[in-house]
């Protein structure tokens, strides 16, 4: 189907109309395709990003700020929440929406939001891995990094991923935080800071968890047959990522045929 032919910029006749309707709902972003009178009808519109959310970015100002068109494009797309207007970016429930579809969709709330500890609060319990958006200060809060910890590992996309990661650095060298991570999650210990790399306890909890780690570690603990044990103990293909000496080692070789 072509672009429909728009007889006037603010007149429209009900076939034109029609016509444009199911061009938007049918063709990927078609809204990009027609006339910026078109772009402001609000019927038209609605069609076309509640077939493909991310193509609210091609609508009029004014329908950016509509409350049903911007709700219709989140539905579709929880990053279309981007091309929301201000107003509409500092909604509670809008950005919630967006972000039960895309945790990443936090990125583009207000300020206000991020910076709002009782609603991070809020959304780090449910996506740990909003708390890489939220204000530093939030960062920094105990309670919120805890509880974006809790919520577990992020695998969304690859590789996967502790919230732990964009927690302050005051709490990537908190070992009692850390080691609530670890246990939750061993792949939390990369997002350690360097220093708590060198903590056994902290290490076997951490392979003891996610044998897999290993391959992530420092060479030295590839060579400790305590933590390689129980790596391979916890994951038997970790043995891949032990020492060449401790590959040849019974008590892994153990580990990894029982």
């Amino acid at each position: 189907m072509g672009k429909p032919n728009v007889p006037h910029k603010t007149v429209f006749t009900r076939q034109t109309k029609r016509e444009a309707k199911t061009y938007v709902a049918t063709i990927y972003k078609g809204l990009a395709f027609l006339h910026p009178a078109m772009r402001d009808c609000s019927d038209i519109v609605y069609a076309g990003v509640e077939s493909c959310g991310m193509a609210l970015q091609f609508a009029s100002t004014r329908l950016k700020n509509h409350d049903s068109i911007v709700v219709a494009a989140v539905r579709n797309c929880g990053s279309a929440l981007q091309f929301a207007s201000p107003r509409l970016q500092n909604k509670k429930g809008l950005v919630f929406l967006a972000c039960a579809l895309n945790a990443n969709a936090f990125q583009y709330a207000s300020p206000r939001l991020k910076a709002s500890r009782q609603f991070v609060f809020k959304m780090v319990c449910q996506f740990g891995e909003a708390l890489q958006y939220a204000a530093p200060a939030l960062q920094n809060d105990e309670a919120i990094v805890l509880a974006a910890i809790r919520t577990g590992v992020v695998c969304h996309a690859a590789p996967c991923y502790s919230p732990l990661k964009f927690a302050s650095e005051t709490y990537r060298n908190n070992k009692e935080l850390v080691e609530i991570a670890v246990k939750l999650e061993g792949l939390a210990i990369v997002y350690a800071d360097k220093m708590l790399h060198l903590d056994q306890h902290l290490i076997k909890l951490a392979v003891a968890q996610n044998g897999h780690v290993l391959e992530l570690l420092d060479n030295v603990w590839k060579h400790n047959l305590d933590i390689v044990v129980t790596a391979v103990k916890q994951n038997p293909w970790a043995f891949d990522f032990a020492s060449t000496e401790l590959q040849l080692n019974p008590a892994v070789i153990a580990a990894r045929d029982c």
